[in-house]
């Protein structure tokens, strides 16, 4: 179902395109992108509320219940069709008038209503199911950073603690290092500013292969060169230095490379590890929330866009374990978030099945393949 989240806007900044007026009972289903299944009905219309002409709107009159138009607009059947009708690839779009000419299952009136009670009653408690599922995974989540900022800030074993006067990790223990970032560092290094293209014999890593600590080797973009100097290695840190502030600050390390060159986009910084930290725990440390607020506070703006500058970055104080420590401390962290990775995975399994159930239950029941 889609989320409705409407906004109050005067005439003069309303978008040119807020022209479709709603009324009591009407369904709306965009006409763009018809695959996103972006359907919504509005059982209570108050007044002054428009829609974008990027929506067609289903006005029930007569036989058509409101509800079931809804149902039977948001059914996989009918969402198939406008698929199908649409025109275009990377943004395919249905013509109002095609729209029109489609067909949906008419059953009588009482039938309609009777469909859309059950659907209306039988959606509610997937959807409650759904949402506590939702909690469930962010409460799973959540847990694997705790058990990261407890590690990487008081150990394994937890004794022996002095104060360091940061605020985001008050203490640490005794025999700990607390460092400036930079010191951690050989060198830093901006990716490359070169255009990108499908084909190339070397490929460029962007901000989208950085993934919760991983380097993901997907969806590659290649150049025809690149700085021999500017080439990645396995172990090497790379961090988002700019584009929106959920992604900056974010840290992956690179692992297996592909069987060609790799190098990075210049909105990637590449941070070169000295021989006080090992790059796992380094990659830990960084994608802590607390430190990746700092690093988000951090970021200047530029261009509209916020950036994260690394010498700006690397005056913020890191508690340094030996390395040693470090290695023991990426070894229970590894295995503690594979474990609880693994009942994340669980939980989405179960969501996506519900999801599939409520979907096949949308159309059964309009289809008339349930007997109700």
């Amino acid at each position: 179902m889609a989320s409705l989240s409407p906004k109050e806007l005067t005439f003069g900044a309303a978008p040119s395109r807020a022209r479709r007026v709603l009324r009591a009972g009407d369904t709306i289903l965009s006409t763009v992108r018809t695959y996103l299944k972006a359907v919504a009905n509005f059982p209570e219309a108050p007044d002054g509320l428009v829609a974008s002409t990027g929506f067609a709107v289903l006005r029930p009159i007569g036989r058509l219940h409101p509800r079931y138009a809804y149902w039977a607009a948001l059914s996989e059947p009918f969402i198939e069709n406008v698929v199908a009708h649409s025109e275009g690839v990377s943004y395919p779009a249905i013509n109002p008038s095609v729209l029109g000419s489609l067909h949906m299952p008419m059953p009588p009136r009482l039938d309609q209503e009777r469909i859309a009670n059950f659907l209306d009653e039988q959606t509610a408690r997937i959807d409650a199911l759904i949402a506590e599922k939702e909690r469930l995974e962010r409460v799973l989540k959540e847990s694997i950073w705790d058990e990261v900022t407890r590690a990487v800030t008081l150990g394994l074993s937890r004794t022996g603690m002095r104060q360091t006067g940061i605020d985001w990790c008050p203490e640490v223990p005794s025999h700990w290092d607390v460092l400036l970032l930079r010191r951690l560092f050989q060198q830093t290094e901006y990716g490359i500013s070169d255009s990108l293209g499908p084909e190339g014999p070397i490929a460029v890593l962007r901000m989208g292969n950085l993934r919760d600590g991983r380097v993901e080797m997907t969806d590659l973009k290649y150049v025809d060169e690149a700085p021999t100097e500017l080439l990645l290695r396995s172990g090497d840190v790379l961090y988002n230095r700019t584009n929106s502030l959920a992604q900056v600050g974010k840290v992956g390390v690179v692992r297996e490379l592909p069987n060609c060159p790799v190098t990075f986009a210049s909105y990637l910084v590449r941070l070169v590890p000295n021989d006080r930290v090992i790059p796992d725990y380094l990659a830990y440390l960084l994608n802590c929330p607390d430190v990746l607020a700092i690093a988000r506070s951090l970021a200047l703006p530029a261009i509209g866009q916020a950036n994260l500058n690394p010498n700006r970055y690397g005056y913020m104080r890191v508690p340094c374990p030996p390395v040693e420590e470090q290695r023991a401390i990426v070894e229970h962290l590894d295995s503690r978030s594979k474990a609880i990775q693994g009942l994340v995975d669980h939980v989405a399994k179960h969501i996506d099945h519900l999801r599939e159930y409520r979907s096949s239950l949308i159309s059964a029941a309009v289809t008339g393949q349930l007997q109700l």
